[in-house]
């Protein structure tokens, strides 16, 4: 299983419960950084992570970026250490 860092904007607030809704139902393993900055992790590729979000706020002017973090270091500052426990145990190789 690869980890994705999943951020996203719309000119739509609603679009944001939306995307949460969809990330939270189709991904078991996922955490929410902020409010438009996920890390899921998933064995879709990562086209098919862009195309979930981008169907939901491309009628807004949206804008996605997923990127493969897959065993890459990471740092936080004030970051939930719920969150931080979470990237512990899940960003791996």
């Amino acid at each position: 299983m690869r980890s994705f860092l999943v951020s996203f904007k719309s000119n739509n607030q609603e679009d944001y419960s939306i995307v949460a809704d969809r990330i939270r139902q189709t991904y078991d393993k996922w955490a929410r950084i902020i409010d438009n900055v996920w890390i899921v992790n998933s064995d879709n590729p990562l086209t098919e992570i862009r195309a979930g979000i981008s169907n939901i706020i491309s009628e807004h002017n949206g804008i996605v970026l997923v990127v493969d973090i897959t065993g890459d270091a990471w740092g936080t500052y004030s970051v939930d250490k719920e969150v931080t426990d979470w990237m512990k145990e899940n960003i791996k190789v």
